[in-house]
């Protein structure tokens, strides 16, 4: 019973949620945050910091479950309301007790799940983990809601039969509940099967649930009698038609296609024989829309017709396409018959469903063959769509089916309609500035928004480059090019955003702070004189023997759960960024970011793959962007550019591995075994390439016929091979997309095979007599890069407009991205970066614009920097570890040799240990520091650095007060460059946590090599910081990394006389943000 007290709160929590419900309901969501917030004196503040769980626990005890769940929902639904969706996860993640390490542990989080959840009514269970798995979802943290589901279904990873272990536990759950609390855990079940491991074989799962065999499926008569009874039980019964097809549409998505048309045929309430009928169908159809609400209707109709369009069922499809509208194929060629239809058919219809409906009905019409009059009713749509063209201040409900409408649209019809190309690629960028999609939505939806504004992208760059050529442009053709770089930069800081709302962010607990001392064991080198490793301690020999392939290491223990890391500021930046967004890119806009000297060279990609670049400088005398080169390339210069990036990668693994180790008896050395599967592999494709083409085979068929040895590739015959799934990026290049014609695609990707054939057959037959030979051999491939990139990217134009006093700023796509750019070798064999005064990277003008203000604010003048390096001794003992000496005796070298006062060194290696934990309090104890530079292998899981508490991908640290981030680590993630999982992705979610400048490695490295050039960079710009004038003071960090490139090469790249450093270190380098 409860306590005389204890009741009284009772009564005032119920008071508290009846009317915090009622201000929800009347979307007032501060006033209701507000009032659950002031009864258990939680503050804003709180939300975000370890006070949030013990206040919370101080004003629900005592209290029962099901009010003290209540609240903790309704506080979280509020917060939800207002955007601050971490912020109600944190609500529930403190009332349940967890960490963010838990769900990185199975049965831990299954226990604590267990212990908090078991006592509390089943109801009330399930929506706790429905809300939670929510905030998880919006915050694209879809591996956790997988784990949050699987520990709470207390499934056995190790079960021989994970689909039974599935099936018999969410059976047992589901039948516990009430029958609305198991449709909502139905539902959330039914978006994770694939990450509950189980897949389309889980959709069973939910069949047995609502008691449906293979045979109910043959009669409405039985589908009626497994499912009347259910829908009858719940709440409202509409929730149980959105589940049901929801159900269709995965059993679409399992290839049983007919089940789903069974289903949904059953509530719809028509026959098979219906779609013979048009008349009768459209009959059925109308009624079931008229016996439901609105949407309905258009929901059920976008499902219905793209099961019929996959299943290849043409003819229903348009049976119901005329039974849903009046539609016949007579109408749809033209805007006069089937606009009025459409319109009535709408008529009722929400903003959104009238977009997916459109889209759907385009997509549909493709799909059954009739591209030419989807076309038309896409233009028809985009002209008369209100919102398009006048975009409601909160934007448009609507923009994730208006953009794919629109791309569909250019792809189509552009290269006939250039003038309404032009005017709609204008109207999709404003539209896009202002309909922001913030709102809940699913990671799978969003990244497939994402793709379609990479279309769009393309589109703009196709209409855009009717007016570039190789030739000097007029100035209306310059007015053109030069609206058309601001389009597509406009819609690449859209994308960037995008990357923002999807990013995980990863807080970390501290670790011992770095300290003003010597971090090794071994003692310290004597003093040199200099800030860069001794060359007599760094051998040829040794050196060679570090670049080796990136092997799996074993995982760390993970952090102790219960210290609690409060996550890094995102949320304000992201309203930065949303702001900003809003604003455009205009000239203005664009002058501003570029100053004075400042040099922009944008490169992407057409529609067809042509590369489409252009230099662009301030106007003098005002604040206007003029246009001073530009170029277009050839169609499948994307795809080319992928060939010549993994053909460097594959020069660079097998250049690296003849002396990798000793070969005993007749037993392969891995650097062989390599050499061998690669041969292999290449010449059973190439053979199949050939008999395909003399017997007019299909490529589809061929792909086909090698995917066994491709998936070999990735097998266990080569440890290398394997590590670097070179099978499975091999497929990813034979599969993606090209503009070329069937036979076409087949002599080119027979060159390309032909050509990495070449190199495995020098390799094999080559044996470099010394190390010397082979790093030769490395820069050599470095240079046969650059070389190919030079092939396809004439930037002859640009030699001419070059300035010493320059800052070249590139914003370059997709390949492009992995090419050392201020290494292009321009014509007579000069290096880009010796013709200006600096080079560096943006990653976009959002980026550079939110790195600005904080330069403003943050840029620091503290007489202080760190060195914090790793490396695991059981491996590193004898190779890479040997040279961090290098590393922290060249820094506190220059800190106490600085041209100013001495300065502070903090360091962390061994004692205090190499954490990302370390890097977290050394910024919250210290006000700011000159540079941080990390040190350590790279991972070639994904974008980042090992450390001692793990692989650390930016997170965890506030790098607002931080000059020059350095990065010395081999290939973050270079070698799969998929999505956030590279460089830029690395730097991306730095940026997220306030980093302004960050010098990175694009693929592997000399650990000696590297650590001069890191050193040299820091030693450059502390002395230029110290050159006295206000002029002197812009492109610091730039000018720095282009001193250090002079410092090691010469003009040509060869390596100057006594310097360890060579080209394909220092060219693996590159700065991205401010310079």
């Amino acid at each position: 019973m409860l306590g005389l007290r204890s009741f009284t709160r009772s009564i005032t929590m119920m008071r508290v949620l009846r009317k915090a419900g009622r201000l929800a309901m009347a979307d007032e969501p501060d006033e209701a945050l507000a009032r659950l917030s002031t009864v258990a004196r939680i503050t804003d503040d709180d939300y975000g910091s370890e006070r949030l769980a013990p206040k919370l626990a101080a004003y629900l005890d005592g209290l029962p479950d099901e009010l003290s769940t209540t609240y903790v929902l309704m506080l979280s639904g509020a917060l939800g309301m207002r955007r601050r969706t971490r912020e109600a996860l944190h609500v529930v993640e403190a009332f349940l007790g967890l960490e963010r390490g838990d769900y990185a542990d199975p049965a831990g989080l299954t226990r604590k799940l267990h212990l908090r959840l078991n006592p509390m009514a089943a109801d009330l269970r399930a929506s706790l983990v429905c809300t939670l798995f929510g905030s998880l979802g919006v915050l694209s943290r879809e591996s956790e809601s997988s784990a949050l589901l699987g520990a709470d279904l207390n499934l056995d990873p190790a079960a021989a039969d994970r689909t039974a272990d599935f099936e018999a536990k969410l059976i047992a759950r589901l039948s516990g509940l009430s029958p609305d609390a198991a449709l909502m855990y139905f539902n959330v079940v039914g978006m994770s099967l694939d990450g509950l491991g189980v897949g389309s074989a889980g959709v069973t799962a939910l069949e047995r649930y609502l008691d449906l065999r293979s045979a109910d499926y043959e009669s409405p008569e039985r589908l009626a009698a497994k499912l009347q009874p259910w829908l009858g039980s719940l709440g409202s019964p509409i929730t149980g038609l959105i589940a049901l097809a929801g159900l269709a549409a995965l059993l679409a998505e399992a290839d049983a296609e007919e089940r789903a048309l069974a289903l949904l045929e059953w509530y719809v309430g028509v026959e098979p024989a219906d779609y013979q009928d048009p008349r009768e169908l459209g009959r059925k159809w109308r009624t079931f829309c008229a016996d439901h609400p609105e949407d309905i209707g258009p929901t059920t109709w976008r499902i219905w017709g793209g099961v019929l369009s996959g299943a290849g069922r043409f003819d229903d499809a348009l049976a119901l396409i005329e039974a849903d509208s009046g539609l016949r194929l007579a109408d749809l060629d033209d805007p006069g018959r089937f606009g009025p239809k459409l319109e009535h058919r709408l008529a009722q219809a929400q903003v959104d469903t009238r977009a997916a409906y459109l889209f759907s009905l385009v997509d549909d019409l493709t799909r059954i063959g009739h591209p030419d009059p989807a076309t038309l009713i896409a233009e028809w749509f985009l002209r008369g769509y209100e919102n398009f063209w006048r975009v409601p201040s909160a934007g448009d409900p609507g923009v994730v089916h208006v953009i794919p409408l629109l791309v569909r649209w250019l792809e189509a019809a552009s290269l006939a309609r250039p003038d309404l190309a032009w005017r709609f690629c204008e109207q999709g960028v404003l539209y896009l500035r202002h309909s922001l999609v913030m709102t809940e939505m699913q990671l799978a939806d969003r990244r497939e928004f994402i793709r379609y504004v990479e279309r769009l992208r393309r589109e703009v760059l196709q209409v855009g480059d009717r007016w570039s050529g190789q030739g000097p442009l007029s100035p209306a053709d310059e007015a053109h090019a030069l609206q058309a770089q601001l389009w597509d930069a406009e819609l690449g800081q859209r994308l960037l955003f995008e990357g923002f709302l999807i990013a995980s962010i990863e807080p970390i607990p501290r670790a011992d702070a770095p300290e003003d001392r010597w971090p090794l064991a071994a003692a310290e080198p004597a003093d040199l004189g200099t800030h860069l490793p001794d060359p007599a301690a760094c051998r040829e020999e040794d050196m060679f023997r570090l670049l080796r392939w990136r092997a799996a290491r074993p995982a760390p223990a993970p952090p102790d759960p219960a210290v609690r890391a409060g996550d890094p500021a995102a949320e304000g930046w992201l309203r930065e960024a949303e702001s900003i967004v809003r604003g455009g890119v205009t000239e203005s806009v664009l002058a501003a970011t570029l100053g004075a000297n400042g040099l922009l060279v944008r490169a992407g990609f057409r529609a067809d793959q042509a590369l489409v670049w252009a230099a662009l400088r301030r106007r003098d005398g005002d604040d206007g962007v003029r246009v001073v080169a530009a170029g277009t390339g050839a169609p499948g210069d994307l795809w080319r550019l992928r060939w010549a990036s993994f053909r460097h990668d594959m020069r660079l693994l097998m250049a690296a591995t003849p002396l990798r180790l000793e070969v005993e008896g007749r037993v392969l050395s891995p650097a062989e075994m390599l050499i061998e599967v690669l041969a292999e592999a290449l010449g059973t494709m190439t053979a199949a390439l050939d008999r395909a083409a003399a017997a007019d085979g299909a490529a589809a068929d061929w792909l086909t016929g090698i995917t066994p040895v491709l998936a070999e590739l990735d097998g266990p015959k080569s440890t290398i091979a394997a590590d670097e799934q070179l099978g499975s990026r091999l497929h990813t290049l034979l599969t993606g997309a090209s503009p070329f014609t069937e036979r076409d695609w087949l002599n080119a990707t027979r060159t390309e095979l032909g050509r990495l054939a070449a190199i495995v057959t020098r390799y094999r037959e080559t044996r470099f007599a010394s190390a010397r030979a082979a790093l030769d051999e490395i820069d050599d491939v470095t240079r046969s890069y650059l070389a190919d990139v030079a092939e396809i990217w004439s930037l002859d134009q640009l030699t001419d407009r070059l300035r010493a006093d320059d800052d070249l700023v590139f914003q370059l796509e997709d390949s492009l991205q992995s090419v050392p750019i201020a290494h292009y070798p321009l014509h007579g064999g000069a290096a880009l970066h010796t013709r200006v005064r600096s080079t560096r990277i943006s990653l976009s003008v959002l980026m550079t614009i939110m790195q600005g203000q904080l330069e403003e604010s943050f840029e620091t003048t503290a007489d202080r920097i760190l060195a914090l390096s790793y490396f695991e001794p059981s491996l590193d003992a004898e190779d890479a570890a040997s040279y961090a000496k290098w590393l922290h005796h060249g820094q506190r070298w220059l800190a106490r040799r600085s041209a100013a006062d001495p300065m502070t060194c903090l360091n962390a290696a061994e004692a205090p240990v190499g954490a990302a934990g370390s890097m977290r309090a050394a910024l919250e104890a210290y006000q700011g520091f000159q540079t941080v530079t990390v040190c350590g292998h790279g991972s070639a899981d994904g974008a980042g650095i090992e450390l001692s508490d793990g692989l650390w991908q930016g997170d965890g640290c506030d790098w607002r007060a931080v000059n020059l981030l350095i990065l010395v680590s081999c290939s973050v993630g270079r070698l799969t460059q998929t999505e956030d999982q590279d460089v830029e992705g690395l730097c991306v979610r730095l940026a997220l946590h306030r980093a302004r400048a960050v010098l990175a490695c694009r693929w592997p490295v000399i650990a000696p090599q590297a650590i001069a050039f890191a050193n040299e960079v820091v030693a450059q710009y502390l002395a230029l910081r110290q050159e006295p004038g206000d002029a002197t003071r812009a492109n610091l960090r730039a000018r720095a990394v282009n001193a250090a490139r002079r410092r090691f090469l010469k003009a040509d790249g060869t390596r100057m006389e006594d310097e360890i450093v060579r080209l394909n270190t220092v060219a693996a380098f590159e700065l991205y943000g401010l310079g």
